[in-house]
């Protein structure tokens, strides 16, 4: 027995190796676990860049509202976000329906099965305070303000400038030049 126990260790960091590389080396696929954490860790880090104006909460210790609209692709990751906080203010995370406003949406991520159906919508509240985000081909370039794409093995953005001054929200220079503007 004692002969073994360095086969199977050698055995299980072969084993760990081999998976952890192809974590490292597995390519972004749209909708993969990889890409929908990568996504929540996106609209996140947002909220680092951006800059909401202060009638956009109701108090001075109102949550910061995440709301996701249509089919929620990121079901297990999104709650991450529940233990984090976005400049003091706890996050909310809301699922809502096809018939709901976006009143009191900080950011709004527009579902891909849905994000055709939803810019009327979008266009229609595009002056409240409310970061949309999508992942539709055209989205940004169609009245929503930042929409995911891919490029290569990489997940990135890009930014409709017009639409989110529109909606009184201000982006930071940073964010601006590590996304790809479309407007």
């Amino acid at each position: 027995m004692v002969l073994l126990r360095p086969y199977r260790s050698r055995c299980g960091l072969a084993i760990l190796a081999l998976l952890l590389s192809f974590l490292v080396v597995s390519p972004l696929h749209a909708g993969s676990s990889k890409e929908l954490r990568l996504q929540v860790a996106y609209l996140y880090n947002f909220t680092k860049f951006v800059t909401w104006p202060s009638g956009a909460f109701p108090s001075s210790d109102a949550p910061f509202r995440l709301c996701i609209l249509g089919r929620d692709p990121f079901e297990r990751f999104v709650n991450i976000l529940k233990k984090k906080k976005v400049k003091g203010r706890p996050i909310t995370i809301d699922r809502l329906s096809a018939d709901a406003a976006l009143t009191g949406c900080h950011i709004a991520f527009i579902s891909p099965d849905d994000g055709s159906l939803w810019l009327a919508d979008v266009q229609r509240d595009s002056t409240q305070p409310t970061l949309i985000v999508g992942d539709t081909p055209g989205f940004a370039s169609r009245g929503g303000m930042i929409n995911f794409i891919r490029q290569g093995n990489k997940l990135r953005f890009e930014v409709n400038r017009e639409a989110v001054k529109r909606a009184g929200l201000k982006v930071s220079s940073t964010m601006l030049q590590i996304g790809r503007i479309v407007h």
